[in-house]
């Protein structure tokens, strides 16, 4: 007999006993109950989270179930077409498959309270193409935090749809009536209405054989697709094949290929080889499916030695995942696939998150999570006092994690659209005298990383230079700075830096780039900078330059802009600190048909000083195009309403807009739920409270700190850079709630 005609005995015990622990040990859900789960999601649905745990559910969900809170209004950032203009290697899309501590957490709902620590937050977000929220729900949509914050970057945000072995029903997601897919409808209703790019399927249970479900579950993922639109994602998780069995590959194969055609995208298993690659391109090349468009799987957690169970294992076997994650993604970036890092916030559950609160909080330093995140992203060195449950021999100290951060073979994409780009410096996390503060839906886009492999200040000095040009995070927005190359005790490795060499007969010009942009250079656009001057006491040229390049050249045309001073002509940073300015500037090059491609800071020192010191404070940056319309709006009908269900009612500010003039620039945002309005500052007595992303905010008793009255009104902040204000409407202390320790909610 052939063996190719021999039965595959290995796949027939897997069944036979999967068949008989099915039915000797059922899988059992040992969660909260049917009632609790209820409770739960009453609660949730009112901190903005949107998440479903059985099939009746989701096939019960309306658009008209959605509470405003629920929703993103952030419109996702287009992109420019090219990449940043000195990519001159193969680089690797990344995917990014969030699974952090099972999800839906306070410091990601609409109002979330004070926390001890820090949480995770991406800040590389130019160097990831998909985002996927993921939590063991069998529907789980993105919190609109998150949503706000990856489309504000240009990252598309994708939901998860889980069928796990203790899920039951599976059958119901392949009902078909009337020639149409009722579980895959309500699925990309939920994407439309809520605001997010579309799914991953993760399919990790067998159907019951009479469902006969390869040629339904092609057809479901077909119709989804279509539901969707052409602008939205599927991506098939390598579990399921078409044989109706959880086997995974861990690559493309004939046992996932129908799925993955059919969804676009494949996201395969971890444990990939050489090998498996090889046999992935072969067969993408049959069947003309892009190589970029198969996301080989990395698990982050596999490096770690204390898990319990058998080892998780990634590419490379030995020492994968953590630290090493950019191993597997320089190969992949090799090899012409895409990267699916699984679980990137393993830095911020297996690490400590403290920021030192015993420390005064202007002197407080990064968490010992937040260092070796830059680690595994940047390939800093990892902090010396580096503690986790892992064994002695110190698993996550390779020898490779400098050398090939997950940077370094990452595609990196320009900030901004091509005619568009904002940010006050956000991030994701405020430290208070007290409390970290999350403010993640807020995040906006941040300056280009260096690579700093090596501690920028000790490379500055080796090279000769006298100084150390460098930006730092502080309190709304960026502070720049000068200071000694290698002073011990100045700066922290992440720290963004430039070297300068001080000759006083000839100071010399050095460059920090903050943003790296693919935009027209004809002078159809202008950047607009809100800075701040401060005092020096030296004498320092600082400013903003600006790069553009033209086609077949390889040389950059620089263009030095040197925003006025009083006390110095052509200088910032000398004279005394003074208020907010803003300067606008001109992109206009001097070549024909050239494009910018950077916006950064430079400075020219005339002499040295050992004690580092601080020379520009930017506020904001906005890149739009020149416009000298003014367009009318209004916020209007500001009242007090009340959302919820009983049990669970609070009580909220609710606000609408009108438009005067429809003819907003199509080349700005526009948002489905807010219009020309990016986002709104809820005021109350003077004291910003916090940020609503639609046209409602949570107001509690806690706000009034004790009055009996309070005064309110809110601050519409549009894409354009303009803001609009609200009348202000009184709040009685006696009609608010308080707010509820356990669960931040009101049971009246």
């Amino acid at each position: 007999m052939n063996s190719s005609t021999l039965p595959d005995w290995s796949k027939i015990g897997r069944r036979i006993g999967k068949r008989l622990r099915d039915i000797l040990r059922p899988p059992q859900d040992t969660g909260p109950t049917s009632k609790e789960r209820n409770a739960q999601r009453l609660r949730d649905v009112l901190k903005g989270f949107a998440y479903f745990d059985t099939f009746d559910e989701l096939l019960s969900w309306s658009p008209s179930d959605v509470d405003p809170v629920q929703q993103a209004n952030t419109p996702l950032l287009r992109r420019s077409a090219r990449s940043v203009h000195d990519c001159s290697k193969p680089s690797a899309r990344l995917l990014l498959c969030h699974d952090y501590k099972g999800g839906y957490h306070d410091y990601e709902c609409v109002r979330p309270g004070p926390n001890s620590e820090e949480w995770y937050s991406c800040e590389y977000l130019q160097y990831v193409e998909l985002f996927v929220y993921f939590s063991h729900k069998l529907i789980c949509c993105p919190p609109p935090s998150w949503i706000n914050l990856l489309h504000r970057n240009g990252v598309k945000t994708l939901g998860t749809f889980i069928v796990e072995p203790q899920t039951p029903g599976i059958e119901r997601m392949l009902e078909c009536r009337e020639g149409r897919y009722t579980a895959a409808e309500q699925m990309a209703d939920m994407s439309n209405t809520l605001g997010f790019d579309g799914w991953l399927l993760n399919i990790e249970n067998e159907f019951p054989d009479w469902v006969r479900p390869r040629e339904k579950l092609t057809n479901f993922i077909t119709a989804l697709k279509h539901y969707l639109g052409p602008d939205k994602i599927v991506i098939w998780y390598d579990a399921l094949t078409a044989e109706n069995e959880v086997d995974y590959q861990n690559a493309l194969t004939s046992q996932n290929a129908q799925f993955a055609s059919r969804a676009g995208s494949l996201f395969t298993n971890y444990k990939w080889t050489m090998g498996k690659i090889s046999e992935s391109r072969t067969l993408a090349s049959e069947l003309g499916i892009c190589c970029s468009r198969i996301h080989f799987g990395v698990d982050v957690w596999a490096q770690n030695t204390n898990m319990p169970g058998p080892p998780r294992t990634t590419y490379p076997k030995k020492g994968g995942g953590g630290t090493n994650t950019g191993l597997a993604t320089n190969v992949l970036a090799s090899e012409g696939f895409s990267a699916a890092i699984f679980a990137p916030a393993w830095t911020f559950e297996h690490f400590s998150t403290s920021p030192s609160l015993h420390v005064p909080y202007q002197q407080r330093r990064e968490s010992i999570a937040k260092a070796v995140d830059r680690s595994m992203w940047e390939g800093s060195l990892l902090p010396s006092n580096l503690f986790c449950g892992c064994s002695q021999d110190r698993p996550h100290h390779t020898k490779y994690y400098q050398e090939t951060p997950i940077v370094k073979s990452a595609t990196e994409y320009p900030a901004g659209s091509s005619t568009y780009l904002h940010t006050d410096f956000a991030r994701a996390f405020k430290q208070d005298k007290d409390w970290v503060m999350s403010c993640l839906g807020s995040q906006a886009i941040l300056p280009h990383l260096l690579s700093v492999s090596a501690p920028a200040s000790k490379a500055a000095k080796h090279s000769g230079a006298r100084q150390v040009f460098y930006w730092q995070y502080d309190y709304g927005g960026l502070n720049i700075r000068l200071g000694a190359a290698g002073l011990p005790g100045e700066f922290q490795e992440g720290d963004p830096m430039a070297a300068l060499t001080i000759d006083s007969s000839k100071p010399t010009i050095s460059r920090l780039c903050l943003f790296k942009v693919n935009m027209a250079g004809d002078g159809s656009l202008q950047a607009i900078i809100t800075y701040q001057s401060i005092t020096a006491g030296r004498s320092c040229a600082v400013g903003i330059y600006t790069a553009y390049k033209t086609a077949y050249v390889e040389e950059l045309e620089y263009k030095h802009h040197h925003p006025s001073s009083a006390r110095c002509p052509n200088a910032v940073g000398v004279g005394a600190r003074k208020s907010k300015q803003t300067e606008v500037i001109q992109l206009q090059a001097e070549g024909a048909d050239a494009y910018l491609v950077e916006i950064g800071i430079f400075c020219q020192s005339m002499d040295y000083s050992p004690e580092p010191y601080s020379i520009l404070h930017l506020s904001s940056l906005m890149i739009k195009p020149k416009s000298s319309k003014n367009l009318g709006f209004t916020i209007e009908n500001f009242r007090t309403i009340e959302r919820g269900r009983a049990p669970y009612i609070e009580t909220r500010l609710a606000w609408t807009y009108s438009v005067d003039d429809t003819m907003w620039p199509l080349e700005l945002p526009w948002s489905a739920t807010t219009g020309p309005f990016s986002r709104f500052t809820i005021m109350v007595d003077g004291e910003d409270i916090g940020s609503a992303y639609c046209l409602e905010f949570p107001v509690r008793r806690e706000d009034c700190h004790g009055a009996n009255q309070v005064q309110a009104r809110i601050v519409g902040h549009l894409f354009d850079g303009g803001t609009v204000n609200s009348v202000e409407i009184t709040l009685s202390r006696k009609d608010l709630a308080p707010m509820v320790e356990d669960d931040n909610w009101s049971l009246l």
